[in-house]
């Protein structure tokens, strides 16, 4: 299986008409990383940054404006999902796409294909995506009442996760904790599905060994 793990940072809530302005992320292939990409880019046009969006990103419009152009960004993001499947050839298996909360980054992405010129976001990834946010209720069940939020960096430290005090909201920094909040929602799950069994000892091989059956009747006789 081939997964993308991504996360975006954007200039609001709104995929019409906020900007893309991060797209991170790294591709597991058969659950070992195969890379990483991270684009930064300035707005598609028409797009907008609210101030509340650059405060929680510590972006200024001076950073933004440094960033690569918008299409040449989304050039090289369809350039990297080509080298893993071929949204063209229905024998080649497509792509798994995972995140926090994914369905939020998912319309951003969707809405930039769609600014590109790119109507068929599903030929690349299949549906639905893994949302990691819905495993990890899954694992909590009633302990969830124990977390402070459920934000990514409140569930990931209740998981222990190595890198949950790290700079959240950036992209990068994000989904690498959600790769890592997924793995333990992975092991948790197999715990609670795949419990040890104690092997019960084999009746009829020690009767067999006594040279006597279940009845105590004497196998030689």
């Amino acid at each position: 299986m081939i997964q993308v793990f991504l996360d975006c940072e954007t200039g609001g809530v709104d995929a019409k008409t906020d900007a893309l302005l991060q797209v991170a992320g790294e591709v597991v292939v058969n659950g070992v990383v195969a890379e990483e990409f991270n684009y930064h880019m300035r707005p598609m046009p028409g797009k907008k940054v609210s101030a509340s969006a650059q405060k929680v990103n510590g972006l200024t419009e001076e950073k933004i404006q440094t960033f690569a152009d918008p299409t040449v960004a989304f050039l090289a993001f369809r350039t990297l999902l080509r080298k893993y499947g071929n949204p063209y050839v229905k024998s080649v298996p497509r792509l798994t796409l995972v995140g926090y909360n994914v369905g939020f980054d998912e319309q951003f992405i969707r809405q930039w294909f769609a600014d590109n010129g790119e109507r068929y976001l599903a030929a690349y990834f299949y549906w639905p995506a893994i949302d990691v946010a819905v495993l990890a209720a899954h694992v909590l069940g009633e302990d969830r009442k124990l977390l402070a939020s459920f934000k990514l960096g409140d569930v990931a430290c209740h998981f222990k996760c190595p890198g949950w005090g790290e700079n959240l909201h950036d992209a990068m920094a994000d989904i690498r904790l959600t790769r890592e909040l997924y793995t333990a929602c992975e092991t948790a799950t197999k715990k609670k599905y795949n419990p040890v069994v104690e092997t019960q000892p084999d009746m009829d091989s020690q009767y067999r060994r006594s040279g006597r059956g279940f009845n105590g009747a004497n196998l030689d006789d």
